[in-house]
């Protein structure tokens, strides 16, 4: 086996040997362009040496860098070159072979990625010329140098390259994602404000390195460098919260002005435009993140003046991390290092996560073995108070049993009555709906004879007017038919002298002719009047004949609506009287229909006295299993105890942890609640209604084990007696139900 092990690594020594670079250092010539032309310039070249920072090589703000290589290949070979600043474009013998990220203000920056090219030589040339062109803006940089290697090697060699210069930070990345997750987990335990303000840092710190390296692949450099400060200083921000929170134990209201400032000063870089600007911004985060890592370090040295040892590590993490931003300003690339995540800030806030989050963690592990101790102690004193209750056992489940009958008992009696006063109400409502019916329509009925006696007394009063008008009509019938006697008289008196002037006529001869004619003319009209008279007399009497008889007829007619009258009045008072009775009779119905009820809540309060009766009762058989279970459970850790030492303590604590026992007490304390066993009592018994009462067995309920106990400092606490306020309890109930009894 050991030589299997010697030769895998001595494979490994050789394919790193094979896959190493060729030849020595390349010696590089620089010359600056303004112009992005893809020729090399024809000079000036001045040597230069890589790698590390070419800003010195740069004649102005912005422009092309050109960096000049003479090399002698036999064969194909490759070139590989490390991280860089900003984009680069690569020739050999002025013929461009590759490329990669473009000018302008958004260029792409690979800083975090080796890139290698294939390099095939021109064999009628003695010497290869290699040029590079990179973009120059404000800074330009190339951080590994450039490597000549085999072309059978470039994808080994490339993958080696990449692993041990992202595979660190993508581990650290990790490190911080799993703390974020862990400190996430530690806070759903504890609910302690500083556990989640230091899974926040966590969080902030692993978004800031993402964005830093590995989304540049992805992202503008620009957009890159304006995000990743905001989490850098949120990082900060709720570190200094956490070490706040943790530390001094205070609210951390006094911080936030603090924490805004540190938050507001990450967020400038989101408007600010200019690249020149934002570099120097940059500086000034950097600046402001120090100063936050220094008040979180203030505030470690005034916890261990209040006496925690714990700040002593913290004091010396914050004053690391302040140190770590000093590594940028130490390495050969400058300020330029200020554009990227400083990994060494965040190994140590990976650091300082670790340690408070695992010492959190550790106190409270120490505190439960504590308590778990005190319970185990407090399990060996109780010993004698279970020891009580397994005799009391035998007699509280005789009584729970004589309970039960009589509950059941009750709870039938109470639901026969129940339905019979039901049955009465619903009678007694049908019976004040009909009633309630006939007095409207009785109601209804005086209202109609109202209208009719109404109306009979317009028409009696108009047939009245009519017979006086028809009594005036006979009065004026008689002055008529006098004045026509008179004119009859008249008549006669006329013809008479008709005659008596004819004779007179007759007498004189010829000379009374014409006085002869006109006494007969006279003659004729006193006929013509005598005769009119007599029609005219005639149809008078005829009248007051008709007269007289409709003067009759009214008559009668209004003795007969005045009997009408008097009829409707008797009516009338029949109905109103009726209409009273009805009314009394409402009203007793209604005080009947109350007395109903006041018996029917009575029976309800019974029924719901029964229905506690058996939830009681079905509590204390909850109660008798968990008294078992718990016997039961101290039984086996007794006889476990001697065979398995201390590491049965903590099983003990979780089986019979304090919390346990305070949820299992409301099956002693509580009368109106229902528990599973209660329900499960009451729907047998409603099953089996229609049984005999002496065929009626008592429902067990299931046993009930204890819940499992929570995390955390909880566990630091137990209720002092416990287990004699669950048998004072035990023996309320027992009293309560000898009330119930009786």
């Amino acid at each position: 086996m050991p030589k299997r092990w010697l030769a895998l690594a001595a494979g490994i020594l050789i394919l790193l040997a094979w896959a190493a670079p060729i030849g020595g250092a390349l010696d590089w010539e620089s010359s600056f362009t303004l112009s992005a032309a893809t020729t090399p310039p024809l000079g000036p070249w001045k040597p230069c040496f890589l790698p590390g920072s070419l800003d010195s090589y740069a004649s102005a703000e912005e422009g092309y860098l050109w960096l000049r290589s003479s090399l002698s290949l036999v064969e194909p070979a490759a070139v590989i070159l490390g991280p860089l600043g900003f984009s680069e474009r690569i020739f050999l013998n002025g013929v461009q072979i590759g490329a990669t990220g473009s000018t302008g203000q958004d260029f792409v920056s690979p800083v975090a990625l080796f890139r290698g090219y294939t390099l095939l030589p021109d064999h009628s040339l003695p010497r290869q010329v290699l040029h590079l062109r990179l973009y120059h803006r404000s800074h330009s940089w190339l951080e590994k140098g450039v490597e000549l290697v085999r072309l059978q090697t470039l994808n080994l060699r490339l993958f080696l390259l990449n692993l041990r210069y992202l595979g660190a930070r993508s581990v650290l990345l990790l490190l911080m994602v799993f703390l974020f997750v862990y400190t996430v987990y530690i806070f759903s335990l504890e609910r302690r404000i500083f556990l989640l303000h230091l899974a926040l840092a966590s969080l902030c710190a692993a978004l800031a390195g993402t964005f830093s390296v590995l989304l540049t692949l992805l992202l503008p450099f620009v957009t890159a460098l304006r995000i990743f400060p905001v989490f850098e200083l949120l990082a900060a921000s709720f570190l200094l919260l956490a070490a706040w929170g943790y530390l001094l134990e205070r609210r951390s209201s006094k911080l936030i002005p603090f924490v805004v400032f540190l938050v507001g000063a990450g967020a400038a870089g989101l408007v600010v435009r200019q690249f020149p600007a934002l570099l120097a911004l940059r500086g000034a985060q950097y600046a402001v993140l120090g100063l936050g890592f220094l008040a979180s370090a203030a505030i470690a040295a005034a916890s261990i003046a209040r006496g925690k040892r714990i700040g002593i590590p913290l004091l010396v993490l914050f004053l690391l991390a302040c140190g770590s931003l000093l590594l940028p300003l130490l390495d050969p690339l400058g300020r330029v290092r200020l554009m990227q995540a400083n990994y060494g800030l965040e190994f140590v806030l990976a650091l300082l996560v670790a340690v408070i989050s695992g010492w959190e963690r550790f106190r409270v592990s120490r505190s439960f073995r504590d308590s778990s101790r005190r319970l185990e102690s407090k399990l060996d004193a109780d010993q004698e108070l279970l020891a009580k209750i397994r005799e009391g056992k035998g007699r509280l489940e005789n009584r729970n049993l004589e309970s039960m009958i009589l509950a059941s008992r009750l709870l039938e009696s109470a639901q026969k009555q129940a339905f019979t006063i039901a049955q009465i109400m619903i009678s007694i409502e049908q019976s004040a709906t009909a009633e309630g019916d006939v007095v409207a329509r009785e109601r209804d009925i005086l209202n109609m004879t109202t209208q009719v006696d109404s109306q009979i007394s317009g028409f009696s009063r108009e047939l009245g007017s009519a017979l006086q008008e028809l009594q005036d009509l006979e009065v004026k019938s008689r002055s008529i038919t006098q004045a026509v006697a008179q004119i009859i008289g008249i008549a006669d008196k006329t013809h008479m002298l008709s005659l008596n002037a004819s004779i007179e006529a007759s007498k004189a001869g010829e000379a009374g002719r014409g006085f002869a004619v006109v006494a007969q003319q006279i003659r004729k009209l006193a006929d013509v009047t005598r005769t009119v008279s007599d029609q005219v007399s005639a149809l008078i009497r005829e009248s007051n004949l008709a007269i007289v008889k409709n003067v009759d007829t009214s008559q009668g007619l209004m003795q007969g609506y005045a009997e009408i009258m008097k009829q409707s009045d008797r009516i009338r008072a029949m109905i109103e009287h009726n209409a009273g009775a009805l009314e009394e009779v409402t009203r007793a119905h209604s005080s009947v229909k109350d007395s109903v009820a006041d018996v029917d809540r009575t029976i309800k309060t019974i029924l719901e006295v029964s229905r506690d009766l058996r939830q009681m009762t079905g509590s204390l058989g909850t109660a008798f299993s968990w008294f078992d279970e718990a016997l039961r459970i101290t039984d086996a850790a007794r006889r476990e105890e001697k065979g398995q030492g201390a590491e049965l303590t903590l099983g003990r604590s979780e089986m019979l942890e304090p919390e346990g026992l305070p949820q299992h007490q409301p099956l002693l304390e509580t009368h109106g609640a229902e528990t599973p066993a209660a329900e499960s009592v009451v729907d047998a018994e409603d099953a089996e209604e229609a049984e005999e009462i002496g065929e009626l067995e008592p429902l067990e309920p299931e046993p009930v084990s204890p819940p499992a106990p929570a995390r955390g400092a909880a566990r630091t606490a137990e209720p002092e007696g416990a287990g004699k306020a669950a048998v004072v309890e035990a023996v309320e109930e027992l009293e309560e139900l000898e009330v119930l009894e009786d």
